[in-house]
């Protein structure tokens, strides 16, 4: 699909894009692997129809799969013919996806390296201006891989909602950024926080429910979010 924030923005806002050879060692499943009958959803390149027939199932059922509104079986398959992305249809070029809920996660089997089988790095802009982004930076550098940004996400606390599929999102949300913009690395400071202090997140609930806090805040961001502000530039932009 082309999307900026990647496939599967769920789960994260940076990304590495792997090199195509490396498709060869891998498996595929529509959706999660750690589901209920999900070997019935894999497959290789070899054999690919357990993963299509999936998929196509599901663009048939939903009305915005892998993040692209009105997206129909015969525009998929063309597109996956002619080996090019399938733009969203009235979507300026470059705006996310928004993919929550429909990806084909991949495995790879055996060692992955950086020089050998990374092509990109792609970061959350929010991180512009941080120490992340010259760490960033630095990685790209030593193995030679490109090192681009995608808009990111950001939203103030105020718009979060109170909760986002049965958690508590807006109290964390004002917690990470009291008075101010929620958007990844404030996420994830409040989240090195968590782990270095957890009897300072005690009345949050239990250690796993503030986990899944702490992702559904994010899953909101995906949603809802606007283009992150970087804070400004660093050696690693």
């Amino acid at each position: 699909m082309a999307h900026p924030d990647r496939p599967a923005p769920r789960f994260g806002s940076c990304y590495l894009v792997l090199r195509p050879e490396v498709s060869a060692r891998c498996t595929f499943t529509f959706l999660g692997s750690q589901e209920d009958r999900a070997d019935s959803r894999a497959g290789t390149l070899d054999i690919p129809e357990p993963v299509l027939a999936a998929l196509l199932r599901h663009v048939e059922e939903d009305p915005a799969p892998l993040g692209v509104g009105g997206l129909g079986v015969g525009a998929l398959v063309a597109a996956m013919r002619e080996g090019v992305p399938c733009a969203p249809p009235g979507v300026a070029p470059g705006r996310p996806g928004r993919a929550l809920d429909s990806f084909v996660e991949a495995q790879v089997h055996g060692p992955v390296e950086l020089g050998r089988d990374v092509e990109r790095l792609v970061a959350d802009s929010a991180f512009r201006g941080t120490p992340t982004a010259d760490a960033l930076g630095e990685i790209a550098s030593r193995y030679g891989i490109s090192l681009d940004w995608h808009p990111g996400f950001a939203l103030p606390a105020a718009e979060v909602p109170e909760t986002f599929r049965g958690f508590p999102t807006r109290r964390l949300a004002e917690r990470v950024a009291p008075g101010g913009t929620v958007d990844a690395p404030r996420i994830g400071a409040a989240h090195d926080d968590f782990v270095r202090n957890p009897e300072a997140w005690r009345a949050s609930g239990t250690a796993s429910e503030v986990r899944t806090c702490f992702r559904r805040l994010w899953h909101v961001l995906v949603l809802f979010g606007r283009p992150a502000q970087p804070r400004a530039e660093s050696s690693g932009g």
